[in-house]
């Protein structure tokens, strides 16, 4: 993922995405590292990211292949406090920017 894959950023969050076409549903994994707080705050985002991520890939919006999916480093405070609303929306936005758009 970090020399082949392609990363994109937003407000909060980053992901890096390696394609893999045969990969359906894609994978995904979390770089939520000690620095952002205290293991209960950690895991308890992951718990909140991946039924969204479930969703997005259930309704074939996610890419197939790897995906990993981290904190913007200075916004831990606002990814924790965030709603799942917000944190769809951020998960939409990165997607967004890794999927290259269709011509129409």
């Amino acid at each position: 993922l970090e020399r082949s894959g392609r990363r994109v950023r937003n407000e909060l969050l980053w992901c890096s995405h390696l394609p893999d076409p045969s990969m359906r549903p894609p994978r995904v994994a979390f770089a939520i590292g000690r620095a952002h707080g205290p293991a209960v705050a950690r895991n308890r985002l992951r718990r909140r990211l991946r039924p969204i991520l479930s969703t997005l890939a259930a309704e074939g919006t996610l890419p197939p292949g790897h995906l990993l999916v981290g904190i913007n480093r200075s916004m831990s405070t606002q990814v924790f406090a965030a709603s799942a609303a917000d944190l769809r929306v951020q998960l939409i936005d990165l997607i967004a920017k890794l999927v290259p758009r269709q011509a129409s």
